[in-house]
């Protein structure tokens, strides 16, 4: 997740696809509201009042919103208020999806995000999405969609690279089991340390 990585069109301001990127849905009327902690949250052990670490910045932009089987794009309407030029969510980096349908406002989607490093963002991120139409529906199934499948692949890669598991060789010298000296049972003498032709009444 980062902000101005994503690669725009000069003449229409639309993002150019990746290698082997398809786009999948693409919804105009779309508003981001980004909210970015100050700091990293706190550990378990050391919550702090507010939960987050630290204050957090609000961006709010409005525009358009694009999902490929790659990401989610979001180019915000040129303006001079404009936080930022583009707003890119590898599909990877979305950690949950929550839909929201609150008695006083409008419905929306939070997404939990987590930053890229040195994209501008901070852990803790989150972002509420609305749309001035009815696009909300459309956006979170195709996005959960797109979602599960890149979660599914990633996984498959990471499994094709585990290296095979290969049992270690025998200490030098073992014996196969029940065999050889000290395997003899309770009765033998040997797994007590006292050697089997020993004289009557012999002791160590």
């Amino acid at each position: 997740m980062s902000l101005n990585w994503a690669m725009l069109s000069p003449s229409t301001g639309e993002p150019i696809p990746l290698p082997e990127e398809e786009l999948i849905l693409d919804l105009p009327g779309a508003e981001f509201t980004l909210f970015v902690p100050d700091l990293p949250p706190p550990t378990s052990g050391a919550q702090s009042a507010g939960g987050a670490g630290g204050n957090a910045r609000k961006m709010l932009a409005q525009g358009r919103v694009w999902v490929s089987d790659q990401r989610v794009i979001f180019v915000p309407t040129p303006s001079k208020d404009t936080p930022y030029k583009s707003l890119s969510l590898p599909l990877p980096s979305i950690l949950s999806t929550s839909f929201q349908q609150p008695i006083f406002g409008s419905n929306h989607i939070v997404l939990t995000l987590s930053p890229t490093p040195g994209g501008g963002l901070t852990q803790g991120t989150k972002a509420e999405v609305r749309f001035r139409d009815r696009g909300a529906f459309e956006f979170v199934k195709v996005l959960e969609a797109a979602r599960e499948r890149a979660v599914h692949k990633e996984r498959e890669r990471g499994e094709e690279g585990l290296p095979v598991y290969e049992a270690p060789p025998p200490p030098v010298g073992a014996s196969s089991a029940g065999t050889g000296a000290g395997a003899a049972g309770p009765s033998g003498g040997a797994a007590h340390g006292v050697p089997e032709d020993a004289p009557p009444g012999y002791e160590l």
